[in-house]
């Protein structure tokens, strides 16, 4: 029964512990959140919670707005080796939020362009490192974004639905 040793391991997260601090993926949040919807213990141990590596459902975000921590949501991705935005979930936004401090975004294309010293410094492939391709200065993703007058970044889409596995493009 994969449900229980879901609630075993939880159960074993929160035994003892306080001011808890998670980074999860959206997926990882909604469970956590099936199993303090009942437990209020459980919600006041924890402190906050980092969401990031996918988009968060209209319904999963109108949750957040009701709990007892701070949500904090950003945008990542392998190539800025780090979240490059951030925002925290205490209204219905569909951002992914603003540009951390050190980081420059743009929209080049209509997709989002980053410019951050935790940038990657390329592809390792079978051939070697492959340097990345810098439009300016700039890491030039995939996904399509709009960024509003206060900067806030919205994620669109993609231009592709290409990923890099092993220096090859791969398409699902």
């Amino acid at each position: 029964t994969p449900m229980l040793i879901f609630s075993s391991t939880w159960r074993n997260c929160f035994n003892g512990m306080h001011n808890l601090h998670f980074t999860m993926v959206p997926q990882q949040f909604n469970r956590l959140l099936e199993f303090t919807k009942h437990n209020d213990d459980y919600n006041r141990k924890i402190s906050s919670v980092l969401i990031g590596g996918d988009l968060l459902s209209s319904d999963l975000r109108h949750s957040i707005t009701r709990l007892p921590y701070d949500v904090y949501y950003g945008y990542g991705s392998t190539e800025t080796c780090a979240q490059v935005t951030g925002l925290v979930l205490n209204d219905d936004f569909q951002s992914v939020g603003y540009a951390l401090d050190g980081v420059n975004l743009k929209s080049i294309d209509g997709c989002l362009a980053i410019q951050s010293s935790s940038l990657f410094k390329g592809y390792v492939t079978n051939k070697g490192v492959e340097l990345p391709d810098l439009t300016n200065g700039y890491f030039v993703s995939s996904d399509l974004v709009t960024i509003d007058e206060n900067g806030l970044i919205y994620i669109d889409g993609r231009r592709d639905f290409q990923f890099n596995s092993g220096g090859s493009l791969i398409s699902p």
